[in-house]
């Protein structure tokens, strides 16, 4: 049975638990890899621990962990964060992997309804796939090392759309060019999910 501390870690937290901006809810492997992303800082572990005991793992120093304060030392919230993860013998990914592993998520977001199409994609790329250089993997295209490199296109794309002071087609709107790369994207990212998942 959690001590006191914990259990009011659990109930003060869980509303807004893995919360990644808004509604986003992340497990905990994939708050692991929204960590290591650098997408949140050391203060943020203790949220995490909490994540990971709702979702039924055992570790003494996980509840430590979740009993902690954001404003605790650093260092002592990185030693029970490594700790508890010894503990759990979870291996933890490389931030190349973890980029991939989140930019998955947010993916997923986006199929679901859950999060709009470019802003998706530009929470896949700038949160995500920029923590890692996947540039000096490129072959041809930007990105192409993890077939990437259409909807990375497709990003600048709808940029240029949204920043054209004039009409780039004679027969489309700029409006009606935005719509169409929005449900472009939603079809690459499908592909490329099924891709990378393979």
């Amino acid at each position: 049975m959690p001590t006191r501390p914990i259990r009011n870690a659990l109930r003060d937290t869980a509303h807004s638990l893995t919360v990644v901006e808004h509604t986003y809810i992340l497990t905990f492997k994939q708050h692991i890899a929204y960590y290591l992303t650098e997408n949140c800082t050391t203060s943020d572990l203790p949220k995490m621990a909490v994540t990971g005991l709702l979702e039924g793992l055992e570790s003494e120093s996980l509840v430590i962990l979740a009993g902690m304060s954001e404003s605790d030392y650093k260092f002592q919230l990185t030693e029970y964060f490594e700790n508890a993860i010894n503990e759990l013998k979870i291996e933890l990914p490389d931030k190349r992997t973890a980029a991939i592993e989140l930019s998955l998520f947010y993916a997923q977001e986006i199929i679901d309804n859950r999060l709009d199409p470019i802003d998706g994609l530009s929470k896949i790329i700038r949160n995500c796939l920029n923590s890692y250089n996947f540039f000096d993997e490129s072959n041809q295209y930007a990105m192409d090392s993890i077939q990437f490199h259409i909807l990375y296109g497709l990003y600048w794309t709808y940029d240029d759309l949204k920043n054209a002071d004039y009409q780039l087609q004679k027969d489309k709107s700029n409006e009606e060019l935005i719509q169409e790369t929005k449900s472009e994207i939603i079809k690459e990212i499908e592909i490329w999910m099924r891709r990378i998942n393979n």
